[in-house]
């Protein structure tokens, strides 16, 4: 594969593009089918991990050029996803559930060939964390299908197969002598005749619905069929039928493929002999007796020799059956290899990820901290300020002093005194203690600081209360700006054991006599 066409047809790397702008590939640049088992499996892992690492593989056929920033938008449903494709159907199956990533990276082409698609396609499996194992059936049918579209440009059967063959090489990346090696029985069944081919594709589905008896556990492999490929044409048909119908198990239909194998070997050796045998051996006259003379001595020579011969076909086979059996192991373990390498990969990605993530939540909590000491220190010089003015513009003289350690229990003890002379006030009885938000009252002769809630209107009072006038109607309340009477109704009416007088920690006013 010419991997420097490919790169000219790059249009742009890690594109985020919506879900909804991902459609399946056509048939001629799929790699396989989708498995629902598989969009399933995907379906639970983005629920439980909504974050998408992979990047996807999309192609954009068109004739203008590729506009990126358009693709980014919704809108335009025309990204064929050729890497990724079980990803897409997930994400898409859950579009309506929350907190679902709605935008993926996708590596961009455009107007790839079938071949190209395919190619690229295959390796995004390969090396990716989260696909699935191309399959040995998968690759039969998409041997198959590269075969169906070189059958239609080329109508000479052996330039055909070369074309086929190389195109497979290409895309498979390995030259044609591997190719023979690792991917024989793939060939040899996606060649099939279309008589066959209709039996192979439905031998196919019953052992992926478990309908083979005595089926082995897990996937086809080529080791499964390396015998039935030697058989005749008809024998093959005969067989698969007799497999697919439950007639004979699978275990048997091995057998059976294996002793049909040597049966065409013995015969055509057999054929070999006849041609090779001369008129001038002696024959032998119709009803004659055979005596010890007549007798060769080589028939012993002869039947022990095809007995070594068809032991050592046998032995043929079963090396031909370990040989595809390792070439498929070689496969798998390339693979894993670069599935473990991706992994270890992604953790270092996400281990990092999750360090800077790590230092950013300590920087967070320390800026938390100082925003927290700043506002209660800026809340505290607040209150003092707004006491303090409250004082001088009342004529009292704030002095400052200091609260000891040993001064504290004095203090508390002093506040409480005050509260309880507070509540039982014989003015406060009548349950009509006017409040102030963080001012002073004066009412019934005598003047009380503190922090009181509240919510009636009259609260308002950003300046100092300087009278408080009161009867059974209405309450006057007189400041140094205004006057305002108010309803007794209106009143915010608190009843002495709800009544909180707060002191600032470290302010103490007085009266002025």
């Amino acid at each position: 594969m010419d991997t420097s066409v490919i790169t000219f047809l790059f249009a742009g790397r890690n594109v985020l593009v919506p879900v909804s702008n991902l459609i399946e590939p056509p048939f001629q640049r799929k790699v396989r089918e989708l498995d629902p088992d598989h969009v399933k499996n995907l379906e639970k892992q983005l629920l439980e991990t909504p974050q998408l690492f992979s990047v996807l593989i999309g192609n954009v056929c068109s004739e203008n050029n590729v506009n990126i920033d358009k693709i980014q938008e919704d809108g335009f449903p025309f990204v064929e996803v050729l890497g990724g494709n079980h990803t897409r159907q997930a994400l898409q199956n859950l579009a309506n559930k929350e907190g679902v990533v709605r935008k993926v990276c996708v590596d961009l082409y455009k107007n790839l060939t079938p071949s190209e698609a395919i190619f690229l396609g295959l390796k995004h499996n390969s090396i990716h964390e989260c696909s699935r194992q191309t399959s040995f059936v998968e690759l039969v049918q998409l041997f198959r299908k590269l075969l169906q579209e070189c059958r239609k440009n080329e109508k000479l059967p052996k330039k055909c197969s070369s074309m086929w063959r190389d195109q497979v090489a290409s895309i498979m990346c390995v030259n044609k002598q591997k190719l023979k090696n690792s991917f024989k029985t793939h060939l040899h069944c996606a060649s099939l005749s279309d008589e066959l081919w209709a039996g192979i594709e439905e031998f196919f589905q019953a052992w992926k619905d478990r309908k083979i008896l005595k089926q082995p556990k897990g996937d086809l492999k080529q080791t499964h069929l390396i015998s039935w490929t030697k058989c005749d044409e008809n024998v093959k048909n005969e067989l698969l039928h007799d497999v697919i119908r439950g007639d004979i198990s699978f275990g048997r239909f091995k057998d059976r493929c294996s002793i049909r194998d040597l049966n065409a070997d013995e015969d055509n050796e057999n054929e070999h002999q006849e041609m090779l045998n001369t008129d001038d051996e002696p024959s032998v006259r119709p009803g004659a007796r055979l005596t010890s003379d007549d007798l060769d001595p080589k028939d012993d020579y002869k039947q022990a020799l095809g007995n070594v011969r068809t032991k050592l076909m046998i032995e043929e086979n079963r090396n031909e059956e370990l040989e595809a059996e390792n070439a498929q192991l070689k496969l798998e373990l390339e693979q894993t290899k670069k599935q473990s390498k991706t992994w270890e990969e992604k953790c270092q990605t996400i281990k990092k990820t999750n360090e800077e993530l790590q230092g950013k939540i300590v920087e967070l909590e320390d800026a938390l901290k100082h925003a927290q000491a700043a506002a209660a220190r800026a809340r505290k010089a607040r209150e003092m300020k707004t006491v303090d003015d409250l004082a001088e513009k009342e004529g009292f003289q704030g002095r400052k002093r200091k609260i000891g350690p040993n001064e504290e229990e004095e203090r508390e003890n002093m506040i409480e005194d005050r509260r309880r002379k507070l509540i039982t006030n014989q003015d406060v009885e009548k349950e009509n203690m006017i409040e102030v938000n963080c001012g002073m009252v004066q009412y019934g002769g005598n003047i009380y600081f503190g922090k009181f809630e509240t919510e009636t209107e009259f609260v308002f009072c950003k300046s100092p209360v300087i009278n408080i006038d009161y009867n059974e109607k209405s309450i006057t309340i007189s400041s140094k700006e205004k006057t305002k009477q108010l309803n007794t109704r209106d009143c915010q009416r608190v009843k002495k054991e709800e009544v909180a007088l707060k002191f600032e920690s470290e302010v103490e006013f007085e009266r002025k006599n």
